[in-house]
């Protein structure tokens, strides 16, 4: 955000979770302008209230075994920017290329893609739609049904 904020002057940081990295975050993010952290957050109006302000989701994590937070913002029409931290963000974009994917520990790489995202809003948007077709696919009746054919075959 460091790299990318002065470029973006009318947007914000919102951080949504917790863990054992918060304090350390709050604290370098002092410095930093529009960062906002929310914590857990469980009540659902209130998520969706970030996810109908947000225009990406970004996720920055070195490894995911599959990315359930990236899936959930794709569900809500956020086109994602991630680093490289699982290999199901490909399988994700297989159809629809409606995530960045990013170098891992390049926070240039990641500004650099929110930039040129937010510079094409436009764009943006109508991933949104495609990114709400992505996340469909991944549905529990789908993945469910999935799920049966693998298990009664077994």
């Amino acid at each position: 955000w460091k790299l990318a904020a002065s470029q973006l002057p009318d947007w914000s940081l919102d951080i949504v979770g917790d863990g054992p990295e918060k304090q350390r975050l709050t604290k370098l993010a002092q410095s930093l302008p529009q960062v906002h952290f929310h914590g857990w957050i469980r009540d659902r109006d209130e998520l969706d209230a970030i996810y109908q302000d947000a225009r990406f989701s970004v996720l920055t994590s070195k490894y995911e075994g599959f990315p359930v937070t990236l899936l959930e913002a794709l569900s809500r029409g956020l086109p994602g920017i991630a680093t490289d931290c699982s290999s199901a963000l490909q399988l994700l974009n297989q159809n629809h290329p409606v995530i960045r994917i990013t170098e891992t520990d390049s926070p240039e790489c990641i500004a650099s893609n929110l930039t040129a995202a937010a510079a094409n809003l436009p764009e943006g948007d109508s991933l949104g739609q495609l990114a709400q077709q992505v996340a469909r696919e991944y549905d529990w009746p789908i993945i469910g049904q999935q799920w049966d054919r693998i298990l009664t075959q077994s």
